[in-house]
């Protein structure tokens, strides 16, 4: 732990032989040239406050929350929006690394283990040539379930207290690290596509949110692949929900290109219906004040 607070990315023996130090060399080579390094020393540009956590989430799955939240994220470094963290909280089958092309060497096993120690949770962050950073999901699936609600609840707020936006991409249903995001949120993005059990599952994941009191937070409606012709327009959506949507995202083919090639769709392709929409949708989470933060309390509501 001393050594990853010193910047250490690799440990050899004392007795290592001259072929062992000359592989950890070659380790340390293609590491510097594959990954930026880490400023441990970065502070945020709005004077050090506690930043914002957005989650995305979406009980069903394939609706496009990795999508939305590594643009959004990707749109908020690059727009100067200031500093950005994402983490995949998709913590079995998580694929934030293959969408952003990166290739972590640490994951959020790792800094789980930080215990809220600063330097070290960011020493396990991945750097990304956009400015942004990310803590990726464990490589294992299994690892999942090795994780408390406590220690990730730890996590994001160690990292909301030295970035400007973490950005967090959940999985799949109303899991117990879903709810761990939920509730730490400043902003919740809650998605769907136009078909119907998608529609459903969202005003039920609604409910649930309600009737536990996650409530403190901004919270923001996404209809992605919005002009699919299934049947169910915009309004008929709202109309069953109850709720307004906020943005619209329709289909694009340069979405799934960017993505499997490891792009943000913003960055890959600009000029798309979608990174269009994607920078819209920006412009209503991160205008130029910020919206006001919630409070916490909702492991301890629930074990009380």
């Amino acid at each position: 732990q001393r050594a990853l607070r010193a910047g250490a990315r690799d440990l050899l023996p004392p007795d290592a032989s001259v072929d062992e130090l000359a592989e950890a060399i070659k380790r340390a080579e293609a590491r510097s040239s594959s990954h930026p390094a880490v400023d441990l020393t970065r502070q945020s540009p709005t004077g050090g406050g506690v930043g914002r956590v957005l989650a995305i989430v979406s009980p069903k799955g394939g609706c496009g929350k990795t999508m939305l939240a590594t643009n959004l994220a990707h749109g908020l470094q690059t727009e100067g929006r200031g500093s950005v963290v994402i983490v995949d909280f998709d913590l079995q089958f998580g694929d934030v690394a293959s969408s952003l092309g990166l290739r972590p060497e640490y994951t959020v096993s790792n800094a789980i283990h930080a215990s809220g120690d600063v330097t070290t949770t960011k020493s396990f962050l991945t750097a990304h040539p956009s400015g942004l950073f990310a803590l990726c999901a464990p490589l294992n699936p299994a690892e999942a379930d090795s994780f408390e609600p406590d220690q990730l609840s730890q996590l994001l707020f160690t990292l909301q207290a030295e970035f400007d936006w973490v950005v967090v991409d959940t999985s799949a249903g109303i899991s117990e690290p879903n709810l761990v995001a939920v509730e730490a949120a400043t902003d919740v993005m809650v998605v769907a596509t136009t078909d119907l059990a998608a529609i459903q599952a969202m005003r039920k994941a609604v409910t649930v949110f309600d009737q536990i009191e996650l409530t403190g937070h901004n919270r923001w409606y996404v209809l992605n692949r919005a002009n699919a012709r299934v049947g169910l327009d915009q309004d008929d959506i709202e109309k069953s929900m109850g709720l307004a949507i906020d943005a619209t995202i329709p289909s694009s083919r340069a979405v799934p290109i960017a993505m499997n090639q490891g792009f943000a769709v913003i960055e890959d392709d600009s000029r798309s219906p979608a990174s269009k929409a994607v920078e819209q949708l920006l412009a209503k989470v991160a205008p130029s004040h910020d919206p006001s933060r919630s409070g916490r309390g909702w492991l301890q509501r629930v074990r009380a």
